[in-house]
């Protein structure tokens, strides 16, 4: 079973706005040369509890 949602590109989100990495996306750091070495990725996130 398939499930389908719509997606919302950045040029429409009201959240980030654009803002790239300086808003709050997820930055990675390469950890090597190749892509298949992976990469290391740090985001935040806060919740609110009465939401």
């Amino acid at each position: 079973m398939a499930i389908s949602v719509p997606r919302t590109p950045l040029s429409a989100d009201g959240i980030y706005g654009n803002g790239g990495t300086a808003a709050g996306l997820l930055a990675v750091t390469a950890l090597g040369s190749t892509p298949s070495a992976g990469y290391r990725g740090t985001l935040t996130v806060g919740v609110d509890p009465d939401a």
